[in-house]
């Protein structure tokens, strides 16, 4: 159970924008970078939905009561949108979304920070955008105003109401014709003594005797600390921008566990043990940005980012056993990116993507004083082409995109080089009175991630024992979706639904080690996996910018071969209400609870899920409760076979 009092103080300094940034917007014009372009919209209407996007004129009230590009994707209420304010996430049906500010791929700082009374409009491509075709879960493109003098500041300050757990933002943006300098500073804690923990029941057989293990974690305390410094610089010219970020981030993290175990079967009293661990984090990155619109024929994007994390994690486990394990890894990431997105005519829009991820682990791992090294290189090319075919401009496109993808891994030992080529097709249609038609047949590819690779031993308690493997193949994919928007004036309706295919998916297996008397994790490709996800949802605008009501229901089956198969099914109910007035506002959320089968071989049941937001904004000051499932116990479990 998470409650959260968000206090947030928005000041607006020194912000006497220029006459054409600032003034004399003619109707239904957009502005980016400065420069007025036409948009087709129908006038008076708050969501236009349109072949390739939903464009969105962001009301008053929106703007006023919300203080950063989160909350105001909140206050929306998109059907199919999921935002999380807090945790600052997006999702397109389940799928991260991609963020933009007037066509730029933008960070989470610059979202966290962005004025809502800066928003012309926002555009939202729920199915495809060619300037970024390897988003998975659509694009959100906020259309903001461009300042060219004074500045802002901004401060934020969250505190949960229930431990003494938070976070503090500040912010100081300054402007100066076509520049903009950002300096940022923001800190986090946790140091919270829960007054129970979890608990787990553990079921052992060997050839001598069947164990089974129950743990109860006593009230244990949990402290971390985090701080990052940001300073960003952009620099705006004509139609191009180009944007310089460097970050550096420190964090500590410790947790003192303390637990009562029982055995049975066994001669072994019960007993107490501790786990302890401490983790320290120091994370410098950098990124380069540049876009260029060129006679608005030519889009040119390029980024280059890179981050280094150096890790030193110390643990001391005690019961039956004791062991003493240090881990110190160095972690290197390295991502090139280049695309070009060609306006070639009325029908035809051709674009080119090539991306490159280079990252590096080393590894020392000492337990009980005995030494074992690791090292792993994973590089991931992927150069994608195609083409927009509007058949029918703004009523019927399609999109047909090919891509071929070099992944190598190499462990130091052994090395290996797969390529995958992932052709994808998407299609709009455009129907009379506001009815799109959404689709997609796409292929896919997905290394590992690098930490089922490593082949160090390592304890997880006297009995279970985890190591990777380096063998594992290169899972791949089939999807294939269809959605349906209805955009209305009394509201929308969304309906959507996908069935996805992977061939090989990773999943934990556990195998018995009878002569040193301990269970072993290690994770194994297994059979295909299939997932068929249906949901249907209405929204209504009860009191035109001021009262939204959003309900509907989603089903889900899955089924997959591990080291045996299973299968699951799960339906439950959504709901969804918005108020804005009168410098009050709030969000209530409900999901029904639902068991899922995940692809890994877990099957985790999700509780009944409700979320309450509520707010009250005066003169710039935004005051914010957050609560998640407020007065109720409901954990999330996770089972493991």
């Amino acid at each position: 159970m998470r409650r959260y009092l968000s206090f947030i103080s928005l000041a607006l300094c020194l912000c006497n924008t220029h006459a054409a940034t600032a003034g004399n917007i003619i109707a239904n014009d957009t502005i980016v970078d400065g420069k007025t372009i036409q948009e087709v919209v129908v006038t008076g209407k708050e969501i236009t939905v349109t072949a390739d996007k939903m464009i969105i004129r962001v009301n008053e009230n929106v703007k006023k009561y919300s203080h950063d590009g989160y909350s105001a994707l909140q206050l929306l209420m998109i059907p199919g949108l999921d935002v999380d304010p807090i945790d600052e996430i997006v999702n397109t049906h389940g799928k991260g979304t991609l963020l933009c500010i007037n066509g730029r791929e933008a960070s989470k700082d610059e979202i966290k920070t962005l004025n809502p009374k800066d928003i012309r409009q926002i555009d939202y491509y729920q199915q495809f955008h060619p300037e970024y075709p390897l988003a998975d879960g659509g694009v959100i493109d906020f259309i903001v105003r461009i300042r060219d003098n004074g500045g802002m500041a901004f401060a934020q300050a969250n505190q949960n109401l229930n431990r003494l757990s938070g976070n503090d933002l500040v912010d100081r943006k300054f402007y100066h014709k076509k520049s903009e300098f950002d300096v940022q500073l923001y800190g986090s804690y946790n140091h919270y003594t829960p007054s129970y923990g979890k608990e787990s029941l553990t079921l052992m057989r060997f050839s001598d005797s069947n164990i089974e293990k129950h743990t109860s974690t006593m009230p244990s305390a949990s402290h971390s600390n985090e701080i990052r410094g940001l300073l960003s610089y952009i620099y705006r010219i004509n139609d191009g921008t180009i944007k310089f970020a460097a970050s550096l981030k420190n964090r500590h993290n410790a947790v003192d566990k303390n637990m009562l175990q029982q055995f049975s079967n066994t001669d072994i009293e019960d007993m107490a043990a501790t786990d302890n661990s401490h983790t320290d984090n120091l994370t410098p990155t950098f990124k380069i940005q540049y876009r260029q619109n060129f006679n608005k024929k030519f889009i040119l994007n390029a980024s280059l980012s890179g981050d280094y994390t150096k890790t030193s994690h110390d643990r001391e486990y005690s019961s039956k056993q004791s062991y003493i394990s240090e881990t110190q890894e160095k972690y290197y990431h390295l991502q090139p990116t280049v695309g070009v997105t060609w306006i070639a005519c009325k029908r035809n829009t051709p674009f080119l993507k090539a991306t490159y991820f280079y990252d590096k682990s080393t590894t020392d791992y000492w337990e009980n004083n005995a030494y074992s090294p690791s090292k792993l290189v994973n590089g991931q090319a992927f150069i994608m082409v195609g083409n927009q075919f509007r058949f029918i401009p703004n009523k019927f496109h399609v999109t047909l995109q090919f891509e071929e993808r070099v992944m190598t891994t190499d462990d130091g030992v052994n090395s290996s080089t797969e390529c995958f080529f992932t052709p994808s097709l998407f299609y709009n249609i455009k129907l009379p009175h506001g009815n799109v038609f959404h689709g997609l047949v796409g292929f896919g590819a997905y290394t590992p991630q690098m930490k089922y690779f490593s082949p160090t031993e390592k304890r997880m308690d006297e009995y279970q024992m985890v190591i990777g493997n380096p063998n594992q193949k290169i899972d791949h994919s089939i999807e294939t979706n269809l959605s349906f928007t209805s955009g209305h004036k009394w509201g929308m309706v969304d309906v959507f639904a996908v069935y996805e295919n992977y061939k090989r998916p990773i999943y934990e297996s556990v195998t018995c080690d009878n002569i040193r008397n301990v269970y072993v994790h290690t994770f194994l490709n297994g059979g295909t996996y299939e997932r068929f996800l249906f949901n249907t949802v209405v929204q209504l605008n009860i009191i035109p910018k001021k009262l939204k009501w959003l309900g509907g229901a989603e089903y889900v089956y899955t089924k997959g071969h591990f080291a045996e198969c299973r299968t699951n099914s799960a339906f439950y109910p959504i709901s969804e209400l918005t108020y804005i007035d009168k410098g009050f506002q709030g969000n209530l959320k409900f999901s029904g609870g639902r068991t899922v089968l995940a692809r890994n071989g877990y099957q985790i049941k999700r509780p009944i899920t409700f979320k309450v937001s509520l707010g009250y904004t005066v003169n710039n000051w935004f005051f914010n409760l957050y609560a998640n499932n407020p007065f109720m116990k409901t954990p999330q479990k996770t089972i493991f076979m």
